[in-house]
């Protein structure tokens, strides 16, 4: 999955470069979440949830545009980043000082939380406990 995450970010980037702006970034986020809901010591619900989503920033014709999107899919990627330039484009038409970026190598960073217990190994009757 990392690998193919990488991949449509990427691609998506390109996407980018081809239509023209001066600088794109995007911020992708994976998260797994337990939610359990109780009322009284009883366990009333339990959601398990996978999210994605991605934070899409351009600068375009010397203008942001930001958008965002819950899916890392390619479609779904490129859709956001084409909102993303469409708002730096009419923002572009409206500024009185376009926007300069200093000539910098781009950067490219991961970060993952380290957990204190692995989350699989707590499994569901155990984390039913802790609240």
């Amino acid at each position: 999955m990392k690998l193919e995450l990488k991949e449509n970010l990427t691609s998506a980037l390109d996407k980018a470069k081809r239509w023209g702006v001066t600088y794109a970034e995007i911020r992708a986020q994976k998260n797994n979440n337990t939610l359990i809901n109780a009322i009284d010591g009883q366990v009333e619900a339990v959601t398990i949830a996978n999210e994605n989503g991605a934070g899409i920033r351009v600068l375009a014709d010397g203008a942001w545009g930001f958008s965002t999107t819950n899916s890392i899919r390619p479609a779904d990627l490129e859709k956001s980043m084409r909102s993303a330039l469409k708002m730096a484009r009419a923002a572009g038409k409206s500024i009185r000082e376009p926007v300069k970026l200093a000539a910098i190598k781009p950067v490219e960073a991961r970060v993952k939380v380290k957990l204190k217990k692995d989350r699989e190994a707590l499994m569901f009757p155990r984390k039913s406990t802790i609240y």
